[in-house]
């Protein structure tokens, strides 16, 4: 099947439509409630998941943003925290990972290349192939790839993005660099265990590292 997206031709085996979903509220009769609902029909929460109704909050896939089980059960959390009146910190849109458990598995957090060149950043990006290390040969995973996109200036990581059997477990290392607003620079200083597939995420922040043996690019 012969494809086109952008300026780009493909020649592809299969194709996969993905519809997406839709919010359902209208049944819930939520505006007598006094919540807002937005145009697009998802509920209006703040950064603490409160509707306009402040005695009612909204979590998951009804309140926008990224439509993952694991975003929607940290922002029950948060809600839950908030209405007790405990001290909370809002879900981190930025630092939630998404992954597909395909084959091979896909996995990434933050922005993307493109994203990031927009927001006005000055990007590095580091790539390593899953296939440098000795590990993806034992896991038959030679194919795969790390991606990490990096503010220049600073080294800052504002996204990583994985294709390999391994992703999904893999961004969990890329996702922690992120939220303690590490950089290439300490994502390429720990020695990562080797042979293990994970070892090519610290790899990945090698290829920007420069050093001796890592020459600026």
């Amino acid at each position: 099947m012969k494809v086109k997206y952008g300026d780009t031709d493909a020649e592809v085996d299969y194709l996969c439509i993905a519809g997406g979903r839709a919010p359902d509220t209208e049944a819930l009769k939520l505006r007598e409630a006094g919540v807002e609902i937005e145009d697009n029909r998802k509920i209006k929460v703040d950064e603490y998941q409160r509707t306009s109704n402040p005695k009612i909050y909204a979590i998951g896939d009804l309140v926008g943003r990224k439509a993952l089980a694991h975003k929607a059960s940290e922002e029950g959390v948060v809600a839950v925290e908030h209405a007790a009146g405990v001290e909370t910190h809002p879900v981190d849109e930025n630092l939630v990972a998404g992954a597909t458990f395909c084959h091979p598995q896909v996995a990434s957090v933050g922005v993307t290349e493109a994203q990031a060149k927009e927001a006005g950043h000055q990007v590095k990006v580091g790539r390593f192939k899953l296939g440098g290390v000795g590990g993806a040969t034992v896991y038959d995973d030679r194919e795969g790839l790390v991606k990490i996109v990096a503010d220049s200036e600073y080294g800052e990581i504002l996204g990583a993005h994985i294709v390999g059997n391994r992703a999904c477990d893999m961004i969990s290392e890329l996702v922690d660099t992120m939220a303690l607003e590490g950089g290439y620079q300490e994502l390429a200083s720990p020695v990562g265990a080797s042979p293990a597939p994970r070892r090519a995420a610290y790899l990945g922040g090698h290829d920007r590292a420069p050093g001796p043996l890592r020459p600026p690019p």
